[in-house]
């Protein structure tokens, strides 16, 4: 007996690691991109993707989104897919932050952005060139001057709907930034009844702002004299965007001259159609304050509880222990559980409606590179990981590979080698294999089965695929 077992023992260990039937004897493909291309088609995906879905596909891709040149720009977008989001945007954007390694010189953050997180930020980032912050009611007027002044590299600064940021605010950031020449300050818009006018933004970006070639007041309560007061103090303007300011008219002289000094100017009227955000045209001051009762608070966590849910665990419904986290290190665990050291809450984000599904500004306006690919590559590409990968990983890439993924022709060979990285398999390899069968709807020619095939499973296949 002892010795049928050591004779075992020494066949499985000899065994080869030879090519399956039907299966390729080449790496997976991302292996033979260049690493920078492979960087490039990671960085099109934000970081929220990249982190949740991206760097779990091969220890490839994993590594490359460990280099501090892929997080020098994090996009803290959500996704406009209509998923709900069941992780702590706050720690993921540290995390992001980490990575960078002192390199990030863009970043954008939507919907979640708090005093802290910014401090965070400029206590890592002192070459940051440009800053985007939106409906982020947590930063306040002291939390973001308070950062700005670590920032000394800064030229571009875009603040949408961020009321609790005053005229004095604008002036002790001009004194921190002196390199600034992109402002971007928009608010909601109001026509008539008019409600009270006030040229104190616009005063302070004239008066302390002369370097600046591009602003953007979207919705701004300024009139003709703040209008006036920046053709002054911005000599140097190329651009402006004074798109639904109605207490500003640019007819006559003032109209005029804005023509002659701004080569791309937005009047009051101009179309909004290309503009991503909401554009509704409120009449009075208490639309303002309705919208803003009914405005989703990051403040109230209870709202965002969803209380039978792992948010540690990628694969949703299987248990997470700590060494199934094969593509994080020990101290990206730690930051990326919830509840963890840091003690933050869990919560599930909803965004505010009203947002127009266009690409912000700076981003690219196509869809991520899978998208581009034809479709049997794409298909031949996902064939070479094997039907656990597929599985597990690269179906939940994109919507894109999500689809392929359920194209019977991709099934007529399933392997189900267990992946050799070493990472332990903690999924149903039994479920699995029913699922890729099923998939395949009766065109199954070749299949692979190692370790785990039982009497029950064989009858399963060959009831249904003979």
């Amino acid at each position: 007996m002892v010795g049928r077992r050591a004779r075992k023992n020494r066949r499985a260990k000899a065994k080869k690691n030879t090519p399956t039937a039907g299966s390729s004897s080449s790496a997976p493909p991302w292996i033979e991109l260049p690493r920078d291309v492979t960087a490039n088609i990671l960085h099109r995906l934000g970081a929220v993707d990249i982190l949740q879905n991206a760097q779990k596909v091969c220890t490839t891709w994993w590594r490359v989104c460990q280099e501090p040149s892929l997080w020098r720009v994090i996009d803290m977008k959500c996704s406009d897919d209509g998923d709900e989001i069941f992780y702590d945007l706050d720690i993921m954007c540290r995390h992001a932050v980490d990575r960078s390694r002192g390199q990030l010189i863009d970043i954008n953050i939507e919907y979640f952005g708090t005093d802290e997180l910014l401090q965070y930020i400029s206590y890592r980032s002192s070459h940051l060139k440009r800053l985007r912050l939106a409906y982020c009611d947590g930063i306040s007027g002291e939390g973001l001057t308070g950062a700005v002044k670590k920032f000394p590299q800064l030229e571009e600064l875009h603040l949408f709907y961020m009321p609790s940021i005053r005229p004095g605010d604008i002036e002790t950031i001009s004194i921190s930034c002196p390199m600034l020449k992109s402002f971007t300050f928009n608010t909601r818009g109001y026509k008539f009844p008019l409600v009270e006018v006030d040229n104190g933004y616009a005063v302070a970006v004239a008066g302390n702002m002369p370097n600046l070639r591009h602003l953007r007041l979207f919705g701004n309560r300024l009139d003709n004299e703040g209008v006036q007061a920046i053709l002054d103090g911005c000599p140097h303007l190329e651009s402006l965007d004074l798109r639904q300011c109605f207490s500003a008219d640019l007819r006559w002289e003032l109209g005029k001259r804005c023509s002659q000094q701004i080569k791309d100017l937005r009047r009051p009227s101009d179309s909004t159609a290309d503009y991503e955000w909401d554009d509704y045209i409120y009449d009075d001051e208490d639309d303002e304050s309705s919208f803003y009762e009914n405005y989703d608070s990051y403040d109230d966590y209870d709202d965002y509880c969803y209380e039978n849910y792992d948010y540690t665990n990628p694969f949703n419904d299987l248990d997470f222990p700590d060494n199934l986290v094969w593509y994080l290190d020990r101290d990206d665990l730690d930051d990326l559980k919830l509840g963890g050291r840091r003690g933050r809450k869990k919560f599930q984000y909803r965004r505010p409606k009203g947002k127009k599904n266009t690409p912000a500004e700076g981003s690219s306006s196509s869809g991520p590179p899978w998208i581009e690919l034809p479709r049997d590559l794409t298909a031949n590409i996902l064939h070479r990981l094997g039907a656990v990968d597929i599985l597990q990983n690269a179906q939940k890439v994109c919507a894109t590979w999500r689809r392929v993924c359920q194209e019977p022709s991709l099934w007529r060979a399933i392997d189900m080698k267990i992946p050799d990285d070493g990472r332990e398999t903690y999924c149903d390899l039994d479920n699995t294999c029913r699922r890729a069968v099923d998939r395949s709807q009766g065109q199954l020619i070749d299949i692979n089965i190692e370790k785990f095939g039982t009497d029950e499973l064989l009858h399963y296949i060959s009831n249904r695929y003979v």
